[in-house]
């Protein structure tokens, strides 16, 4: 399953619809960056706004699927992104200053998920399952509760994510019909 880049380059060249050179580019640079992943020999995140999906990947191994809710996305997002950071959440009642007790060393150790939580990227993408972070002005994909858990707990701070551009199966697509 390996494709080189000037492989790449001439199929898309082929493409029958209509479209300028920066689209080109762009699902060109989402391509290569998604090869560039599967080799890496690591896991990473694609994301295929057309499917309506959000892979978990390792390699070409799929480890988990997961359905987007709902998106707020422009079609100049960057194809390539990294994980920036694991927000959590607090609620602002009581408004107090939370003191130490007896049993706090505990929360500590906590680094699971709960419903609260979300993913920031690099690129500005926001990936949450709690309608508290709406509205938020940077590009968000909302996913089930147990999807955006799951992959809170399973993804290293390290990850990558790779967004494919609207259309990018479309000489695929043209094919089959």
């Amino acid at each position: 399953m390996r494709i080189s880049c000037t492989t790449l380059t001439f199929w898309l060249m082929w493409i029958a619809i209509p479209r300028c050179d920066a689209d080109v580019a762009r699902i060109n640079d989402a391509l290569e960056a998604w090869i560039h992943q599967i080799d890496s020999d690591r896991p990473f995140l694609l994301l295929d706004v057309e499917a309506g999906e959000l892979r978990l990947q390792h390699g070409v191994a799929l480890l988990r699927a997961c359905a987007i809710v709902s998106t707020e996305m422009d079609s100049q997002v960057a194809v390539q992104q990294q994980l920036q950071g694991r927000l959590r959440r607090y609620g602002a009642i009581p408004f107090v200053s939370v003191g130490a007790g007896p049993f706090d060393w505990e929360q500590y150790l906590v680094q699971e998920a709960d419903d609260d939580c979300a993913l920031q990227f690099d690129g500005g993408l926001l990936l949450y399952a709690d309608p508290a972070w709406e509205p938020s002005p940077a590009p968000t994909l909302r996913l089930a509760s147990a999807d955006l858990r799951s992959l809170f707990d399973a993804v290293a701070d390290s990850i990558e994510l790779v967004v494919l551009p609207t259309g990018w199966n479309a000489l695929a697509d043209e094919a089959r019909d």
